[in-house]
């Protein structure tokens, strides 16, 4: 029934979504038996709607199982759900994670993976789409580009660059907007490597990306970082530094364009109605998607609302 990890995630993230959560927990179960390469993102999972359930005592089996094979959460994930200090063997727990998560802090550094469409020729220059994946967990290049699939962007001609981050938030999931600058610096570095290597369309980069990666992405375009012309943005729930009346002005000047895609039950959150009250008010060319249904999350027909945005993009 299942070909991948990443459609039984997303069966339950339905059955989530309906509160049947014993369903999903059973679900993420079988994903582990039958994709054991991914259990870390099961885990994390099943390890959030145990704590949700109040079922302390499974939640915390889950983390030092996680603890074994190098995998550690985020303190707040252990801050959430208070029931677990008064377990016994917490406090040796909270130092495994603690010693986990230094030890990935100095571990990360900047990665990317190329997909060249097809007929591609390094006689001329090629239009380029740059990915980047959400923050946290889920923050690597293999969970992006399987819910952002390449397709899309390379049946539009484009070459399609997926970047991972360098700054790492725990074992095995990266993120962007801790530290601006780091992460332009990234993509600068992986810009330029990419250019050397393949002769880029200047007049046609874009840039995209979920959650932390289209607050970047968002970031990257106002503040010119790189020479983009639009971007596309899913779930930008914060708004970055470079978001300015003056850098949109600017940004509209270059002849920047941008999509911003959220789930029904999130939209709009306040910074997002801040950033959409100025495009409106300045006529900032942008489209605005809900996406019926569901939250912080890729829709189902990802691939229809891609092709969507990428043809206002580059209309």
């Amino acid at each position: 029934m299942f070909t991948s990890y990443f459609e039984m995630e997303m069966e339950a993230d339905r059955l989530y979504m309906r509160k049947d959560f014993h369903a999903a927990l059973e679900i993420l179960d079988e994903a582990i038996r039958l994709f054991p390469d991914q259990f870390m993102y099961a885990a994390f999972y099943q390890y959030l709607i145990h704590g949700q359930l109040g079922q302390f005592e499974a939640a915390f089996d889950l983390l030092k199982a996680l603890h074994q094979k190098g995998f550690a959460c985020p303190p707040n994930w252990l801050e959430r759900f208070p029931g677990l200090e008064k377990l016994p063997g917490f406090s040796k727990v909270l130092a495994e994670n603690t010693r986990l998560l230094d030890q990935a802090k100095n571990s990360g550094q900047m990665r990317y993976q190329v997909h060249l469409p097809d007929g591609y020729s390094s006689d001329r220059t090629t239009p380029l789409f740059i990915v980047l994946h959400g923050d946290g967990l889920g923050g690597d290049i293999e969970y992006q580009s399987w819910f952002w699939k390449p397709e899309v962007m390379l049946d539009q001609g484009m070459i399609v660059v997926y970047v991972q981050s360098s700054q790492v938030y725990y074992p095995g999931c990266y993120g962007w907007i801790k530290d601006y600058e780091t992460s332009k610096k990234d993509l600068q570095n992986c810009f330029d490597q990419v250019a050397k290597q393949y002769p880029i369309d200047l007049a046609r980069v874009y840039l995209g990306g979920f959650s932390g990666g289209a607050i970047m992405s968002t970031e990257v375009a106002l503040s010119n970082a790189l020479p983009i012309k639009g971007w596309i943005a899913l779930c930008p729930e914060i708004k970055p530094p470079s978001f300015t009346r003056e850098n949109l002005v600017r940004a509209k000047n270059r002849g920047l364009k941008t999509v911003f895609l959220e789930g029904e039950e999130k939209a709009w959150l306040p910074d997002e109605q801040d950033m959409l009250h100025l495009f409106d008010e300045i006529g900032f060319p942008h489209r605005l998607v809900i996406n019926i249904g569901i939250g912080h999350a890729f829709p189902e027909d990802m691939n229809t609302k891609l092709n969507a945005a990428l043809d206002f993009l580059t209309a």
